[in-house]
């Protein structure tokens, strides 16, 4: 289920505005849909309206009357590593007499704990965002100390016994007790 969800997630990802209303106006049996999208959008001009657009994240929920451990633990899995906004509600019908009544719960993010989830999610993102910055601040910084100390070397006689590193800072011997000095 998780997997066929994924997959429309990313084929309805490229569809474009004109696109949905083809679609759309596939499934209706009468009317024009980008009429009834302007309607949907509180009367708002079609053409002045954004459906899809490039930088809005898609949305899934999947509805069942179970979920298999398998499949929360993989929309588990989606939210709080990947950032995929998905959500499992359950539903559970009831029937009293002629009448059928729908019991509906939402599981995963459960309702209480929704924003603590959200706000976590965003600050996992953070953080490897801040990991990738630090990595690549330490890459810059090994490549300028191994160009920088051959010149060094070369014109001071300093830092022969120093290897390029990721810090900021290098320092080396001067041949005279007590003396360094840091670059």
């Amino acid at each position: 289920m998780v997997w066929q969800a994924l997959k429309y997630v990313s084929y309805c990802a490229t569809l474009t505005k004109s696109e949905i209303a083809e679609i759309y106006q596939r499934f209706l049996p009468d009317g024009n849909a980008q009429e009834r999208i302007s309607d949907f959008y509180d009367g708002k001009d079609y053409e002045s309206i954004r459906l899809n657009p490039v930088e809005g994240d898609q949305r899934v929920i999947l509805v069942a009357a179970n979920f298999r451990k398998e499949v929360t633990s993989t929309v588990l899995w989606l939210r709080n590593y990947h950032g995929v906004d998905i959500t499992c509600i359950k539903v559970t019908p009831y029937k009293d007499g002629e009448k059928v009544y729908l019991d509906v719960e939402q599981i995963i993010p459960m309702q209480d704990i929704g924003d603590y989830q959200i706000r976590l999610t965003a600050k996992k993102q953070e953080e490897t965002v801040s990991t990738k910055e630090e990595a690549t601040r330490n890459k810059v910084r090994y490549a300028f100390w191994e160009r920088a100390l051959p010149v060094l070397r070369a014109k001071t006689g300093i830092f022969m016994n120093v290897s390029p590193s990721n810090d900021q800072w290098i320092s080396g011997a001067s041949g005279y007790g007590g003396v360094t000095c840091c670059c």
